[in-house]
């Protein structure tokens, strides 16, 4: 037996709660913003200089 989900939105996360066959199910979704996108490809670009760095000065 299905029944309607549930849901709660703010600007960070999106929670939803259903039940299906008597399992209670819980979503959480992180939303995306174009600052969190940027921000993790300057983070891993970061981290790729500085190992490239890293293993370069070695040689």
């Amino acid at each position: 037996m299905k029944q309607k989900s549930q849901g709660i939105s703010s600007g960070i996360y999106r929670y939803t709660h259903r039940c299906e066959s008597g399992v209670n199910i819980h979503d959480i979704f992180v939303e995306r913003s174009a600052f969190r996108v940027l921000f993790s490809y300057v983070g891993a670009t970061c981290l790729l200089a500085n190992v490239c760095r890293t293993l370069l000065s070695k040689v």
